[in-house]
C-alpha cells in the first residue's frame, strides 16, 4: 500500500477512535472525521461510503486481529479453547471497548461467533454424540462465556478465565 494511502487511513482511524471514545457512532459526522483528521470530505469518501462503512472495516479488523490469535494446538482442549479465545479478545480490549460500544455492542459476537463456529465446530464433535450438541456447547462458550466474562472482570481476568475454562470442561463431561 502507498505510504501517503497508509498515513492517510492512520489519520482517519485516529480521528475516529477519538470521537468514538467520547459519542456514539450515530453522532459521529464525517465533517468533524475530516476536520480532525486534516483531510478533505473527498479524501475520506475515497475510501469510505460513511462513518458506518469505516466502523464496519475497523471492527473487522479487530475480529481479524483476535481470530489470528487463536491457534488450534494437536491436542485441542475446550478450555483452552475458552481461555485462548479470551486472551486474544484482551489482546484487542481497548479497541473493543471503543468499537464494539453503545449500539454496536452485540456486534461484536454477530461478526465473531459465525467464524469462531466454523473454526472450532469440529472439536466440539469430537467431544458430543451429536452435531446438535456440539453447535449448543459451542454457542454456550462463546456466547454465555463472552457475557460472563464482561459482567465479571471485576474478580481479574485471569480467574474469571480459569473458572470458566473449568465450567466448560464440566459440561463436557456432562454431555
Amino acid at each position: 500500500m502507498d505510504i501517503r494511502i497508509r498515513k492517510t487511513k492512520e489519520s482517519i482511524t485516529n480521528a475516529f477512535l477519538e470521537l468514538r471514545s467520547s459519542r456514539p457512532l450515530e453522532k459521529i459526522t464525517v465533517k468533524e472525521l475530516c476536520e480532525r483528521a486534516m483531510i478533505n470530505k473527498s479524501t475520506f469518501y475515497s475510501h469510505y461510503t460513511d462513518v458506518y462503512d469505516l466502523s464496519e472495516q475497523l471492527e473487522n479488523e479487530v475480529v481479524e486481529t483476535v481470530l489470528s490469535n487463536l491457534i488450534i494446538p494437536a491436542d485441542f482442549k475446550i478450555s483452552e479453547f475458552v481461555s485462548d479465545l479470551f486472551h486474544a479478545l484482551h489482546s484487542c480490549d481497548r479497541l473493543i471497548g471503543i468499537l464494539f460500544s453503545g449500539d454496536r455492542q452485540g456486534r461484536l459476537l454477530t461478526v465473531l461467533k459465525p467464524r469462531l463456529q466454523k473454526m472450532f465446530l469440529p472439536y466440539y464433535l469430537e467431544h458430543t454424540d451429536s452435531p446438535e450438541r456440539a453447535n449448543i456447547l459451542l454457542n454456550f462458550s462463546i456466547n454465555g462465556c463472552y457475557y460472563a466474562f464482561m459482567e465479571n472482570r471485576t474478580y481479574g481476568d485471569d480467574f474469571v478465565i480459569q473458572v470458566l475454562g473449568e465450567v466448560n470442561d464440566a459440561l463436557i463431561q456432562m454431555l
